[in-house]
């Protein structure tokens, strides 16, 4: 129990052990057919949704940090080019969002006192194999780990459009995982330190007919007032950027909580008892749960059509592709819309 290979390093294929990640738990649990579409036919939409394509190229900004930000950005423009152009109207200008809100978390972020609490040299995107039970492999990838007031805390990075609570923050499997792991590799997390970041797009001001800046209000960042200026040649006024940097408050938040190990332990045992069902059936099972959550679910297409007993496998050459391997699920809180 709790024997990890080292970073980089590759479990031995062997037919009785199997990895499983929280989101693949998290899948399985919600609805049998949406794990064997994402799992065993490895497919996903060809058209994401806003918040995971938001979610992923902020993660990976803050992964390698603000110097290699432009590069990161350029890469996604060029990638997700077609998507952006023909649905403007939902992704809005997503890559202008994205720099203007990593920069100012850059700049909200500059004195922070946290340091790098390293395991096997690595404190960012730490990935963790851990053997939590015979056969059974947790695979997970963390974000940061740091150290602050001489104890040692899990950093999660969360984007949202609307903030969790506080029930959210105490339930959640992936961090309790994370916490058990780590002790079983004998790393000692004090606690979790939730942070963060809002995508909702900052606003620009309207000019009026009369040359006036519009005295509503609205929620904006510097950066974004700064493109604004120099693509109109039009100065901003001091107390409107001066509200914008006020704005950073409401777009960046962390939280703070001490580790329940009971939690983290129990959460635990029931991720060991899913993996063991997903072994035993979960290359077979195709149960559809219906449920209210079927809005959300980007298989919900392809659970109708079965429904209605129409052609399910011309609707995946249309509108579903191979999916991408990901080191990890990118969430937020509108995954739950």
């Amino acid at each position: 129990m709790g024997k990890r290979n080292k970073p980089g390093e590759v479990l031995q294929a062997e037919p009785s052990i199997v990895k499983f990640s929280q989101s693949k738990v998290k899948t399985w649990r919600r609805c049998h057919a949406a794990y064997h579409y994402r799992y065993n036919e490895e497919i996903t939409t060809k058209r994401p949704a806003k918040p995971l394509i938001f979610g992923k190229i902020v993660h990976e900004i803050l992964e390698h940090g603000q110097s290699k930000m432009m590069e990161i950005l350029e890469h996604y423009a060029e990638k997700y080019d077609d998507l952006f152009i023909e649905e403007q109207e939902k992704f809005g200008n997503i890559i202008d969002d994205i720099h203007d809100i990593c920069t100012e978390y850059f700049i909200h972020y500059k004195n922070e006192e946290y340091k790098p609490y390293k395991i096997d040299g690595v404190d960012r995107e730490l990935e963790l194999n851990v053997m939590v039970a015979p056969g059974i492999v947790f695979n997970g990838k963390i974000d940061r780990l740091v150290k602050h007031k001489g104890k040692n805390y899990l950093l999660e990075q969360k984007t949202f459009k609307r903030m969790p609570d506080e029930s959210h923050r105490w339930r959640d499997m992936q961090t309790a995982l994370y916490v058990r792991a780590l002790k079983l590799m004998g790393h000692d997390i004090d606690g979790v330190i939730w942070d963060y970041i809002c995508s909702k797009p900052p606003s620009v001001p309207q000019i009026l007919k009369n040359g006036e800046f519009s005295t509503r209000p609205i929620t904006t960042l510097p950066t974004t007032l700064k493109r604004f200026a120099k693509h109109t040649k039009v100065d901003v006024p001091q107390a409107m950027m001066d509200a914008a940097k006020a704005s950073r408050s409401s777009y960046f938040f962390r939280f703070t909580y001490p580790v329940k190990r009971s939690i983290a332990d129990l959460l635990m045992q029931e991720f060991i008892e899913s993996a063991r069902q997903i072994k035993d059936i979960g290359s077979s099972s195709r149960v559809m749960n219906i449920s209210r959550e079927c809005t959300f679910c980007e298989y919900e297409p392809l659970c109708r059509a079965v429904l209605g007993g129409l052609d399910v496998d011309f609707i995946k050459e249309k509108q579903y592709q191979r999916r991408e391997p990901t080191h990890k699920a990118i969430e937020t809180d509108e995954d739950a819309d």
